[in-house]
């Protein structure tokens, strides 16, 4: 069975298992990093929002186990288990309703040229920020909607003004989170029931002497989009306190950013190596931000060229 076949004969299982009142619907979208994902919605009278569970893993379980009703059934049971939200036109509509949940995303601007066409955003660097309502937050993630062109246009604010509100927003919605990355270490051990391979919860796997602690981990408190952190200059200027020195910044991915004071770090060069081959290996494709260092100076002095005092928008 072809994806397609799959996507179709999905929809007619999902519409003889819920019955009258509800329509499965197929949606596709483009996302970050030239990416297009298939997902499905299941509509229900007078909501105009419902959650969308993208498909390609599913087709994966499916051709292994070749259990159309299982994976019917899992949908189902995912779909259940995610927080409704009861979002009307007239809410959606009255940007008063929305500033408050407003935040940004950052992502690469050259593997989204597409993707930027459709929405407002800022530059930053070889960077963009995009801009998103976070509608709930919930244990592993968030519930968000994108804010697009026609959006703006029907709110009638442009990407300055998202950005304003986003940047207020942040620590309410998505509070900064500063550790070691030993410290991260082992708070994913403990915080798993057996203990997971290193290599599947770390984006860097670290040498068994210590050094860890001398790489510190910059994300928020769902663990999503922290990247985004990068650009506000207050925070960065409290880093460079707290190290005493300027420092490098790891684009990870665009959940969260590896820091390293100057005089514990690596050279340039060898840091994009670094980054380059962690992309290639462990990072999902929709998660990759960049393929090299940037760097921090609080004075803005020797500064790495692409990344300079005053390109902060706070």
């Amino acid at each position: 069975m072809t994806y397609e076949e799959f996507q179709k004969e999905l929809l007619n299982h999902l519409q003889k298992k819920c019955g009258k009142g509800v329509t499965p619907e197929l949606t596709h979208q483009l996302k970050e990093n030239g990416l297009k994902k298939t997902g499905i919605t299941l509509r229900f009278p007078d909501t105009i929002s419902s959650p969308i569970i993208y498909l390609e893993d599913f087709f994966e379980q499916y051709q292994y186990s070749g259990d159309l009703d299982g994976v019917t059934d899992q949908i189902l049971r995912l779909y259940r288990a995610i927080p409704k939200l009861n979002i009307s036109e007239h809410f959606l509509a009255d940007f008063n309703h929305i500033k408050g949940t407003i935040t940004m995303k950052l992502i690469n601007t050259e593997k989204n040229r597409a993707f930027l066409e459709t929405v407002p955003h800022i530059p930053f660097e070889d960077l963009s920020l995009v801009y998103y309502c976070v509608l709930n937050v919930m244990d592993g993630g968030m519930g968000t909607m994108l804010i697009d062109n026609m959006k703006a246009a029907l709110w009638s604010v442009d990407a300055k003004t998202l950005h304003q509100y986003a940047l207020a927003n942040y620590t309410d919605l998505l509070s900064a989170s500063f550790m070691t990355m030993g410290q991260q270490i082992e708070a994913i051990f403990l915080s798993c029931s057996e203990n997971l391979a290193l290599e599947e919860n770390s984006v860097l796997e670290m040498p068994d002497d210590g050094f860890e602690d001398c790489m510190y981990v910059l994300s928020n408190k769902c663990k999503q989009w922290g990247a985004a952190l990068m650009t506000c200059k207050s925070l960065m200027d409290d880093i460079a306190d707290f190290f005493r020195e300027d420092f490098y910044i790891l684009p990870s991915s665009i959940h969260e950013l590896v820091l390293i004071p100057d005089s514990k770090s690596l050279s340039k060069d060898e840091l994009d190596l670094l980054i380059q081959d962690i992309n290639q290996t462990q990072v999902p494709p929709e998660e990759y931000l960049s393929d090299h260092a940037y760097h921090y100076s609080k004075k803005g002095k020797n500064t790495i060229p692409c990344f300079g005092q005053g390109l902060f928008l706070s």
